[in-house]
């Protein structure tokens, strides 16, 4: 059996031990090593002057502290700490290539906090080929371990590789899983009442035999996973947060479309990354 590789991407901060110690958790539950990987952005120079001390120096210390942080709760071989040198999008792009799974953490809970998290968490979400956790300042893992995972689910997308990741989330932690769709009707449609229960009935009947036909293929997959489906009319961003709220995890597909860009994220995960505050895993299509 192939052991899988976390990497975490940590900066000193109090703000990032929560991803810290969600990636140090999950690697304790699933057996998977542990890479705590530290960037360093290279020197601006202005003018002549060129700094003797290279910037990778000033983070050592902070890589060493999280890896004894991490060695605290995972045997000492599992856990290796690599400081890279370059942007932080663009390296740790190439970090989440090499890995199975990469944590980055989430600055600040109010409007400026969450515009200047989206600089680097949102576009490596965006952008990156192997799912990417991204974890809220603050956040107890500990305190939410007997909590659901929820999964953002549409039928009409290529998110089947978000609901096996949710469901191999939901097994590993021993907890129930709830599926929320949400259908954001054209504001036409809302105004006439009887044509909108009818389109309403109509799209739930669809959905759930289309859902029941991707629960049946997972069922023999993941045996014993408790499976709710949760269907809600409304606008997504809101009601997949309030759904989220008491829960562990919550789990996004993201497109396939589009790969020439590379930037693949959708508004409402735009939407629920920027306000959520319990963690947002984005998985990419396969």
């Amino acid at each position: 059996m192939t052991v899988q590789t976390v990497a975490v991407a940590v900066d000193g901060s109090e703000a990032n031990r929560g991803a810290l110690d969600w990636a140090v958790d999950h690697a304790a539950t699933t057996g998977a090593d542990l890479v705590v990987t530290t960037v360093a952005e290279p020197y601006q120079v202005i003018g002549g002057y060129v700094p003797e001390t290279p910037p990778s120096d000033y983070l050592k210390p902070v890589a060493k502290e999280a890896a004894d942080h991490a060695r605290a709760t995972l045997p000492a071989e599992r856990v290796r700490a690599v400081i890279e040198t370059g942007h932080p999008v663009a390296v740790l792009q190439e970090v989440a290539e090499e890995r199975d799974l990469l944590v980055v953490g989430k600055r600040g809970r109010g409007a400026i906090g969450r515009l200047v998290m989206g600089s680097t968490s949102i576009a490596v979400a965006g952008r990156a080929h192997t799912p990417v956790v991204v974890v809220p300042v603050g956040w107890d893992a500990s305190a939410h371990a007997d909590a659901p995972v929820v999964v953002g689910v549409d039928v009409d997308k290529d998110h089947a590789a978000g609901l096996r990741f949710a469901f191999e989330a939901a097994r590993t932690r021993g907890v129930p899983l709830r599926a929320v769709q949400v259908w954001e009707p054209h504001p036409a449609l809302v105004a006439e009442t009887a044509v909108f229960v009818q389109a309403f009935d109509d799209w739930r009947g669809e959905v759930a035999t289309e859902f029941k036909k991707r629960l049946d293929g997972l069922a023999e997959e993941f045996p014993g996973v408790d499976v709710e489906l949760v269907q809600i009319v409304g606008q997504p961003v809101h009601h997949l947060l309030e759904e989220a709220e008491s829960a562990q995890l919550l789990v996004l597909g993201r497109d396939a479309k589009d790969r020439l860009s590379g930037f693949t994220l959708g508004s409402v995960a735009r939407g629920v990354l920027h306000h959520s505050e319990v963690p947002v895993a984005v998985v990419p299509a396969s």
